[in-house]
């Protein structure tokens, strides 16, 4: 996990990330839930923007979905709201109990996009 996340973590220390987790058990909308309610503010996840590994929707609408997932999806029933039409695929994929993600950071306006340059060149 500290292998996959390294360049990552050390960009964001660089750039004065004050806010960040490594997306695991709880999904990335449970991440995301728990940042956003610590600080105080709401989030929209464009999911369509957010990559899945190849696969990965085919096996979930097959039924492949862990548990783990399923225990994400009931936990946070009251507290995301989807658009209609979201594939319900696409949104149980956002739940998934990852074991080792990548990292999802708050990134103020004004340095992301040094932070998006310093990544890319990582």
């Amino acid at each position: 996990m500290t292998a996959l996340n390294r360049e990552a973590g050390t960009a964001a220390v660089a750039a004065g990330i004050r806010a960040g987790t490594d997306v695991t058990g709880f999904g990335l909308l449970g991440h995301l839930h728990r940042m956003l309610r610590a600080s105080g503010a709401a989030g929209e996840v464009d999911a369509a923007r957010v990559p899945f590994l190849p696969g990965a929707a085919e096996l979930a609408a097959a039924g492949f979905v862990s548990g783990g997932t399923r225990n994400n999806e009931a936990y946070l029933r009251d507290h995301v709201d989807t658009e209609p039409g979201l594939p319900p695929v696409v949104a149980t994929l956002l739940h998934d109990a990852q074991t080792s993600g990548g990292l999802l950071l708050s990134v103020a306006p004004g340095i992301l996009g040094g932070l998006v340059a310093d990544l890319r060149g990582r």
